[in-house]
């Protein structure tokens, strides 16, 4: 599901992984960041993976779900991202 940040996550098995050419082995995948989105903004691309959502790991898209559900503030979301051999914090903030 895409929701309201732009991004469309899958699972990271290992058909994804094979699919997106990526090694990592947790975390969930980007497999989709619907254009002009806040996550398209912060510079989110296709392939990269998030490894943490408001500094908890994850490692299922429900994870993400539900770090989604548990966030104090629900306008904004820091992800831990890791793109080839780089891991990155990204915030993402909601614009009122």
């Amino acid at each position: 599901s895409r929701g309201k940040w732009g991004l469309q996550l899958h699972d990271l098995d290992d058909k994804v992984a094979t699919q997106l050419r990526i090694e990592a082995q947790v975390g969930v995948a980007i497999v989709g960041v619907e254009p002009g989105s806040v996550a398209a903004e912060a510079g989110l691309r296709k392939g990269d993976i998030v490894i943490e959502v408001n500094r908890e790991a994850v490692d299922s898209v429900s994870d993400v779900k539900k770090q989604l559900r548990e966030a104090d503030n629900k306008d904004k979301l820091l992800l831990l991202v890791q793109r080839d051999s780089g891991k990155f914090y990204v915030p993402l903030e909601m614009e009122g």
